[in-house]
């Protein structure tokens, strides 16, 4: 009751938990990866509490580092958001299973801040592009994944390093531009950082409703406090 603030990180009755949650006067925030669990995340809405629909890297970071480049851009035409890697084997599942075709398809070589590197990543459906979406209405969202191979899925084989990376493209004063953020931490760390920001600031902000993370707060104001917490956001051009 009164500040408090529930986390729901198992990927499974996330939506029956927050209700329960909310209902015991919490504020909610979650992890979340299928778009259908984040819809129905989204129709808790009308409670007098928050519900942070995704704080983790993606959707979360990604969202934050979305609004930091539009910011920058006169005028948005798509966005490109990509993760390799996964936080254990629920997530390493999540990542196979969010694949749009099991052929492969929409393969894509992303580059990602080291010691991440060049990764193939393939086109994938994911609660990131709702959430993103929300904040760019009528924007193209593509989000592709970078999935566990046979032989780290199968010994549930977590990597050290996970890495996001964001591609915002448009125009600035009649140029077309891109602007390209990224992020390489080890699952873990990333995680407590984003969810400890999300929590001080639904504690203390007053906010209500079910929103994503880049609504709850101007993105400088979490780039700057992951910055003093250890997680480095990178700027790269995408020639490099």
């Amino acid at each position: 009751a009164g500040n408090s603030v529930v986390v729901i990180a198992a990927q499974r009755d996330q939506v029956e938990l927050a209700a329960e949650a909310l209902d015991a006067g919490a504020h909610v925030i979650t992890l979340v990866e299928r778009p259908e669990t984040a819809e129905k995340l989204f129709g808790l809405g009308d409670r007098d509490r928050c519900v942070v629909v995704g704080a983790g890297l993606l959707p979360g970071v990604a969202d934050v580092l979305t609004a930091l480049a539009a910011q920058r851009l006169d005028q948005v035409s798509e966005v490109h958001l990509s993760r390799w890697g996964w936080a254990g084997a629920r997530s390493a599942n999540e990542s196979r299973r969010a694949r749009l075709h099991e052929m492969r398809s929409g393969r894509e070589l992303v580059w990602f801040p080291d010691p991440v590197g060049g990764r193939d990543c393939y086109l994938a459906e994911h609660a990131a592009a709702l959430t993103v979406g929300r904040l760019l209405p009528g924007v193209q969202v593509h989000v592709r994944l970078g999935v566990a191979n046979k032989i780290d899925w199968l010994r549930r084989r977590r990597p050290e390093t996970v890495g996001l990376q964001v591609e915002v493209r448009g125009w600035r004063e009649g140029s077309f531009e891109v602007e390209v953020l990224g992020v390489a931490e080890r699952a873990d760390v990333a995680c407590v950082v984003v969810l400890l920001s999300a929590a001080e600031l639904v504690a203390g902000s007053g906010s209500r409703g079910a929103i994503g993370l880049a609504e709850l707060a101007p993105a400088e104001h979490f780039v700057h406090a992951w910055t003093n917490a250890g997680l480095t956001v990178h700027e790269f051009s995408p020639t490099t």
